[in-house]
């Protein structure tokens, strides 16, 4: 959902790339430790995830995610990152390529950070819940259809 967490954490990764463009890419670290402030007492966040009504309510959920709602997160989180940074270096060459705003090196530093960041970030989806990582997928791809 664009107004979710997943979204807000992406969105600050931008603004915090932005903020700091001076310095090398680092989203996928930033998200990789945001992601993990989801939970703060995973026992509790269970219990309400299993006990009736509270498990009905979309707003106690959000405050106290299970542990499959977390990597359901998790899994939109990095098929997210890993579209955006793919669309990215596909895109920005295309509207800076005559070298006017910026020098051709400049933008494959950023390319080559990028590709680092994307490799961290796949090495990470190897790790991830694969289950969740399927459905979430699926739930992205019926929002386009």
């Amino acid at each position: 959902p664009r107004k979710g967490r997943v979204a807000r954490v992406l969105l600050n990764s931008c603004s915090d790339g932005l903020l700091e463009c001076h310095k090398e890419l680092h989203d996928w670290s930033m998200l990789k430790r945001k992601s993990g402030e989801w939970q703060l007492c995973p026992c509790i966040n269970n219990c309400l995830a299993d006990l009736w009504p509270l498990s009905q309510w979309y707003w106690v959920q959000s405050l106290f995610p299970s542990n499959w709602t977390v990597d359901m997160w998790k899994a939109y989180l990095m098929v997210c990152f890993l579209e955006a940074h793919a669309s990215a270096r596909e895109e920005i060459p295309k509207y800076f390529a005559s070298g006017e705003v910026f020098l051709e090196s400049t933008i494959k530093k950023v390319h080559e950070e990028s590709e680092k960041q994307t490799n961290e970030a796949n090495k990470s989806l190897e790790e991830q819940n694969k289950e969740a990582l399927l459905h979430a997928k699926s739930r992205m791809v019926a929002g386009r259809l």
